[in-house]
């Protein structure tokens, strides 16, 4: 019996010099952004949990986690910070803050 050897090294295990490039440069199509995925960033921009924005956008945190994905898939990266840098170069999110999350009760 005879195992199989993976070939490629997982992406976390790569060395830099031969992991590809996962965020777009500056002069790349910008991302455009519909009312729920502006809204839903507003929010973590201002503080917010996945979950209680989710709470304040009400819809499941599973569809936040389904939205941020869809949004690292068409900007072309891998991670939430990445996301950041990316959305940072290119969208402008409206103007004025959210409400800030309450605290969590202390018991």
């Amino acid at each position: 019996m005879t195992l199989a050897i993976a070939t490629q090294r997982p992406r976390h295990l790569r060395s830099p010099a031969t992991a590809e490039p996962s965020v777009r440069p500056a002069s790349g199509p910008a991302l455009a952004l519909d009312g729920r995925e502006s809204a839903l960033l507003s929010l973590l921009l201002a503080g917010h949990t996945d979950a209680s924005a989710a709470r304040r956008l009400q819809i499941s945190p599973r569809t936040v986690t389904n939205i941020l994905r869809a949004l690292m898939d068409r900007a072309g990266v891998n991670n939430r910070f990445q996301l950041g840098v990316v959305l940072g170069r290119s969208v402008s999110l409206p103007s004025g803050s959210p409400a800030r999350p309450r605290p969590a009760a202390r018991p």
